[in-house]
């Protein structure tokens, strides 16, 4: 097991047997980049810009994860 926090930016997805996404919506991340990493909100926006789309993490996904709890 590897826990590759840029697999799909690195497009090394296809090099698993099994991907599992640990995903929320993107207001979500935004909150919680604010809050509980002390973010401006344009800095949290920017990380996550940086970051392969939500779509294109799910796309890879075999599994997902909802972390909207």
């Amino acid at each position: 097991m590897q826990d590759v926090p840029l697999l799909v930016e690195s497009g090394l997805q296809d090099g698993f047997d099994l991907v599992v996404v640990v995903d929320c919506p993107v207001q979500t991340q935004l909150r919680r980049l604010v809050e509980q990493r002390g973010m401006s909100e344009s800095e949290a926006t920017s990380r996550i810009a940086a970051q392969a789309p939500r779509a294109a993490r799910l796309a890879a996904a075999d599994v997902v994860i909802d972390n909207d709890g």
